[in-house]
């Protein structure tokens, strides 16, 4: 087995790292960006706990949240990014495949799917132990 080196980052990292930067932002939620901005990461860190989290988590009151959270990360997301033209970004870039999968389809899929079953953290262990 290849070592992996230290500069890749895990799909586990990456996910500790939204944990750690939403408690950063808690303390700058003095403006109405910095609010807004908190409430976008803290409702991503919910989905993303919803999506990795286990079967017996899952209820109808956890899909109704999955809901919920996917609305306000999309309303949040659009009304702090929606004018993609200002961050020299591409509206594809920035309301592409990765928005719409969190915005529309996280829920739906958990809804019907256990999210661990069919998300990627199998397949990094996968991959990682095929190089």
């Amino acid at each position: 087995m290849i070592p992996v080196s230290d500069r890749e980052m895990k799909g586990t990292d990456s996910r500790l790292n939204l944990i750690n930067f939403t408690n950063i932002m808690y303390n700058h939620q003095s403006t109405t960006e910095g609010k807004d901005l908190y409430h976008l990461l803290l409702s991503l860190v919910e989905l993303q706990k919803f999506a990795y989290g286990d079967e017996t988590a899952r209820c109808p009151k956890s899909i109704l949240r999955a809901y919920n959270q996917s609305f306000i990360f999309a309303t949040l997301y659009i009304k702090l990014f929606g004018d993609p033209t200002k961050t020299k970004t591409s509206h594809r870039s920035m309301f592409g495949v990765a928005f719409h999968n969190i915005a529309v389809h996280l829920p739906e899929t958990l809804r019907l799917v256990n999210g661990r079953s069919i998300m990627a953290e199998a397949a990094e262990r996968h991959f990682n132990k095929l190089r």
